[in-house]
């Protein structure tokens, strides 16, 4: 498996998260990755995390419990 550099995205108060944002930050995991990184989210709020996970994605973005 390659090793990615991380790239940390504090996301903190996100105003009123959707399930655009989480395609924005599965483009954003797929662009980092291509370039050799890997985004870790940080601060992420409750709904945001509930709607990540609802994608399936909470993998993919390096979502931790």
């Amino acid at each position: 498996m390659p090793q990615f550099v991380p790239l940390d995205v504090v996301l903190g108060e996100t105003a009123r998260p959707d399930l655009a944002t989480v395609d924005e930050l599965a483009r954003l995991q797929l662009a980092a990755r291509r370039s050799g990184c890997q985004i870790r989210l940080i601060d992420v709020p409750d709904r945001l995390r509930a709607l990540i996970e609802l994608a399936g994605l909470a993998g993919a973005l390096g979502l931790e419990p």
